[in-house]
């Protein structure tokens, strides 16, 4: 994830152009990264989210999600190996994870984690996509190109949405059986 500060301004741009902006830890991790630093950024107004290359997003990256459940089933997760170069976080205050240890114990006390292990990757992604509403910045999505999936749940939870005339927005997990649950609230409103 880039960033492109100006007056009152932040572009956040997506730069995976070779994966077309698919979502794996980097790419998530960045944009989590972006959102949590707007917070406590008063000074800048609006917040322009973009991406590099043809496409806006792809989604869910299949090759990560394969590497994550190998390393799941082995018992040894090493990640992608970049974190290192992902946008510095915003320390998380006590109190946000004291948040998300408390939505973690509600899911799993609604059953929402059948084996009992709760995944807050899962949690995460539902946090994120709920930080682009409570944003204090308007929000605008500049879909350079196509946008799948969960890059659908990001356009959808921007303020406004400005699209190339080419752009094409796909629900593709359901041809695969899966339920978009995570961003349909922000797709429906």
């Amino acid at each position: 994830v880039k960033l492109e500060m100006g007056r009152g301004i932040v572009y956040i741009i997506y730069n995976r152009p070779n994966e077309n902006n698919s979502m794996q830890d980097t790419l998530t991790h960045g944009n989590g990264d972006a959102l949590l630093n707007l917070c406590a950024r008063p000074d800048i107004r609006v917040a322009v989210f973009t991406g590099e290359g043809r496409m806006f997003c792809a989604g869910g990256d299949p090759k990560a999600w394969q590497a994550q459940a190998a390393a799941a089933n082995s018992g040894h997760y090493t990640g992608d190996g970049t974190v290192g170069v992902r946008i510095q976080a915003a320390p998380q205050p006590y109190e946000v994870q004291m948040h998300l240890q408390e939505l973690g114990m509600r899911a799993l006390k609604a059953g929402a984690f059948p084996d009992g292990r709760v995944d807050h990757s899962r949690i995460g992604a539902a946090k994120s996509m709920n930080m682009f509403t409570v944003l204090p910045q308007f929000t605008i999505a500049l879909v350079n190109g196509s946008a799948m999936g969960g890059g659908v749940g990001w356009v959808c939870s921007c303020d406004y949405v400005v699209a190339v005339r080419r752009a094409y927005l796909v629900l593709s997990e359901v041809k695969i059986g899966v339920i978009p649950a995570t961003i349909s609230p922000y797709v429906i409103a």
